[in-house]
């Protein structure tokens, strides 16, 4: 797809994000995990958006990763990066449990790593849970946790590592060598947190897996299945059978995205795009930019 294409294909995606902000009355105005996810379902830019944190009291701390993984150009400076994160957890030292959001279709996978170190140093009971979608590097932010819960309405999709890439021949070998370098790291982590072995992760890295909730807890990738809104537990269900969590209109918009655009072509450009902001003559070959 080329770049007015992927234009083209943004345009559909803003179409399928203005659709759903019908539901912003739905959402609970109170809850910071509600006022983020609806903030990034209103498509508001970075400044207008609240922080990617929320420090509930002492004991408790909550981070959202409800965006890209990285820097996102197309988001006007949005993205969750290993930088932003770094700054939510200076903020919440102290707190017992640290609950991690996730609602992303994945970005940088360095940015990834970094994130997911960084939250494996946070001394604190890590609880994960995928609200809507854990694609690609945000599958990684996943594995740090000590705990991983996934909504019955969420997904989960894991893949190679994948970038573009310039220059002669040997060039292209290196990449190559790269990319299979990072896709085996990916694969042992998956491991660890399975029980499975490299080669097994591997297979379904190749074949693109996507998983639905019981998949993802039958094959290791969560540890149980949450319910659909877990501040509502114990809730009156007749009071709460109506209300659709805001955090749940910003998995449908994330979702309507990737039905509706291809992600391979958004990250192609992405890429090109940074690579000509930020990287006129160095070899993009040097890092593959995205999973």
């Amino acid at each position: 797809m080329t770049l007015s294409g992927v234009n083209r294909a943004l345009i559909k995606a803003i179409s399928a994000a203005k659709r759903h902000r019908a539901l912003r009355a739905l959402a609970d105005p109170g809850s910071q995990r509600s006022a983020y996810a609806l903030a990034i379902a209103e498509g508001k830019s970075a400044e207008e958006r609240p922080p990617i944190f929320a420090k509930v009291d002492d004991e408790t701390g909550e981070l959202y990763v409800y965006e890209a993984i990285g820097f996102d150009c197309f988001a006007e400076g949005g993205g969750v990066t290993a930088q932003k994160v770094q700054a939510a957890l200076d903020e919440m030292k102290g707190v017992k449990t640290l609950n991690v959001f996730i609602n992303s279709p994945g970005g940088d996978v360095f940015e990834a790593k970094a994130i997911y170190a960084q939250l494996q140093r946070f001394k604190a009971q890590k609880v994960v849970t995928v609200d809507g979608l854990a694609a690609s590097a945000a599958t990684m932010v996943a594995m740090a946790g000590d705990r991983i819960v996934t909504n019955p309405v969420a997904t989960w999709m894991i893949h190679e590592a994948w970038s573009g890439s310039m220059g002669n021949a040997a060039d292209m070998r290196a990449m190559a060598d790269v990319l299979d370098l990072e896709s085996q790291t990916i694969a042992e982590t998956y491991a660890r947190q399975t029980g499975g072995t490299p080669d097994a992760m591997r297979e379904l890295m190749i074949a693109e897996t996507w998983m639905n909730a019981e998949q993802a807890l039958e094959l290791g990738f969560t540890d149980e299945i949450g319910t659909e809104d877990p501040e509502e537990d114990g809730a009156d269900e007749a009071a709460t059978s109506n209300a659709r969590p805001a955090f749940a209109v910003a998995a449908a918009v994330t979702q309507a995205r990737i039905k509706e655009v291809s992600p391979a072509a958004l990250m192609a450009a992405k890429a090109q795009m940074i690579h000509l902001k930020n990287h006129a003559g160095q070899p993009a070959n040097k890092r593959p930019a995205s999973r």
